[in-house]
């Protein structure tokens, strides 16, 4: 997944801009996609934050 996300350094971004903290310890992202809304960091954030650690490390 990481491999996926490095070679589209904008999705990355757009991913880090949409998972955020809500507020509330919850993704914002991910608010509207199911009705248990994942505590943030949820996964996406992680796999993007990973991939762009290693944009920046390139």
């Amino acid at each position: 997944m990481i491999d996926f996300m490095e070679q589209r350094p904008a999705l990355v971004a757009e991913l880090l801009r949409l998972h955020v903290d809500d507020g509330t310890g919850h993704c914002a992202g991910c608010s509207w996609r199911q009705a248990a809304v994942p505590i943030h960091p949820c996964g996406i954030r992680w796999y993007a934050q990973c991939a762009e650690e290693a944009l920046r490390c390139r």
